[in-house]
């Protein structure tokens, strides 16, 4: 995608139903999918790559009013954290 800073790649990510986009270089991409409890190195992270990783994230808002992920969790964090619930992500693309 291009935006000011020039390209830009970004993890399109579904969240009950609605895409959020979450931004940045390879390897602070590669640190999410970690961090969801997956290794993809950055090296190996391009446009069109397609990644379908069930995970957690928690939920926060941006300053213009947008959804913004904060924290990218594994999928078996659920069992851990008894309240409040995350929201869960079905499908990550990236574009």
């Amino acid at each position: 995608m291009k935006t000011r800073q020039g390209d830009s790649l970004f993890l399109k990510v579904d969240v009950n139903g609605e895409t959020v986009r979450v931004f940045g270089r390879p390897e602070e991409l590669a640190e999410r999918v970690e961090a969801s409890g997956y290794d993809i190195p950055a090296s190996e992270i391009e446009a069109g790559m397609e990644l379908h990783l069930p995970c957690l994230v928690k939920l926060g808002q941006g300053n213009s009013g947008y959804k913004i992920i904060e924290e990218f969790l594994p999928e078996a964090a659920a069992r851990l954290r008894p309240y409040p619930p995350v929201p869960s992500q079905r499908d990550k693309d990236a574009l």
